[in-house]
């Protein structure tokens, strides 16, 4: 059941970066979501916009993928031991730091960290795809019998797999 939320939910991303598309083509402005939010509310809340996304919505996404590097990158060190918290903490906040000093110190060694950074995550998604293309190739589908047995049934199920689909689609702060 997971598959068929992250496809609708990839379907509204889809629908919403449409939105912006004619957004962009109906007031051909640079400043994004603080020029459609003047032009359709005012000063006040494009203002408001501006300040509230960056200092709650976007700096606690960026703690969590920091947090989420971290349990990613430990087991590699730890393998199935469970690493102490504060290593996972400290490795986190060494990446925000990492990322704003390379922002601070040159513009394009900031956006060179963010190129190879997704030029990276795009790979390592390119691979999955290759190899799970491959297995089902071979015939090892036993995975996909009987690919709704155990889902969840329950409401507060469905609303986190929601959630956490705005999170990765990131189109929680336009919500």
């Amino acid at each position: 059941m997971s598959l068929v939320i992250w496809s609708l939910c990839g379907l509204i991303a889809f629908m919403m970066g449409l939105v912006y598309a004619e957004l962009g083509t109906i007031i051909p402005r640079s400043g994004g979501d603080f020029v459609y939010i003047r032009k359709g509310f005012g000063p006040v809340p494009a203002f408001l916009a501006v300040w509230v996304i960056p200092l709650f919505v976007q700096t606690s996404s960026t703690a969590v993928l920091a947090l989420v590097f971290a349990d990613y990158l430990l087991p590699l060190v730890y393998g199935s031991c469970p690493p102490p918290n504060v290593l996972r903490k400290l490795i986190g906040a060494l990446l925000i730091i990492t990322i704003a000093i390379s922002n601070i110190v040159s513009p394009k060694l900031g956006v060179f960290v963010q190129m190879i950074s997704t030029v990276a995550k795009t790979l390592a998604l390119i691979i999955i795809a290759i190899t799970e293309i491959v297995f089902i190739l071979k015939g090892r589908t036993e995975n996909l019998t009987n690919a709704f047995d155990g889902s969840a049934s329950e409401v507060t199920s469905y609303s986190l797999a929601i959630y956490s689909c705005a999170f990765a689609y990131a189109f929680h702060a336009r919500l």
